[in-house]
């Protein structure tokens, strides 16, 4: 079975396995497995279970007293909570979470962050400071030869580049993550990243290219049991 087809309940019941055990790998392991089931069920629509699995991750990560995962584990925690709409509470924990980031000399996880707290510019309209992180976070990226993290970001840039109506510029950046999403083999880039390039190459007058790209998007969104998502290519493809 596919990786990215593991759901959140088959993450819960091995977490489950090993609830109880006081042997700190364990305990760690269990850690690891329900932050997993957090991001198969924030993937698949259920914030609230993500939640739950993530709080009690972050306990075991407190009782063990390894400070970087419980601050990357806050960190998701945040990204939920920006979903679910309380944008402060979760701008205040990517701020502590950066902080600690820079304390600890971790300069991937603090461009990560700077990321998350772009998005939520973004979404207060603050769009050129969030232009600025997101320049920022592909210098380190690049300087670290993280193309992972330079796909993302380029992502992040197309959002707002399209959104300014300045979609050639959309396009390039698009079209550069999606290359790495395909690069790297990452599915849900390979989801995402096509969705939004797709709509930018269709804009362009490439609908040829643009319904191969959004084909991808829709076997990728059926493989992750995104059955909405699905729908919403399908219906792109239909229009083209």
């Amino acid at each position: 079975m596919d990786h990215e087809l593991l759901g959140g309940s088959h993450y819960r019941e091995l977490a489950d396995a090993l609830a109880g055990s006081a042997h700190r790998a364990e305990m760690a392991s269990r850690a690891r497995l329900l932050a997993q089931a957090a991001r198969s069920d924030r993937l698949h629509g259920y914030p609230d279970d993500a939640l739950s699995a993530l709080r009690e991750a972050e306990k075991i990560w407190c009782e063990l007293k390894e400070e970087h995962a419980r601050t990357g584990t806050r960190g998701e925690i945040a990204r939920i909570l920006f979903d679910k709409g309380q944008v402060d509470e979760a701008m205040k924990l990517h701020q502590e979470e950066l902080g600690i980031y820079e304390h600890l000399g971790d300069t991937r996880s603090r461009a990560v962050t700077l990321g998350d707290i772009a998005r939520i510019l973004v979404s207060k309209g603050q769009v050129d400071e969030a232009m600025k992180l997101h320049q920022e976070r592909l210098r380190i990226f690049e300087h670290l030869g993280d193309k992972d993290g330079v796909g993302n970001t380029l992502w992040g840039v197309a959002h707002i580049e399209a959104s300014r109506g300045n979609f050639q510029d959309a396009l390039a950046c698009s079209a550069r993550s999606y290359a790495l999403c395909l690069e790297l083999g990452r599915l849900e880039g390979i989801c995402f990243v096509g969705l939004q390039y797709g709509q930018l190459l269709a804009i362009a007058g490439e609908k040829k290219e643009a319904r191969v790209v959004l084909a991808r998007s829709l076997d990728g969104f059926d493989r992750l049991g995104m059955l909405d998502k699905a729908r919403e290519v399908l219906a792109l493809i239909d229009r083209l």
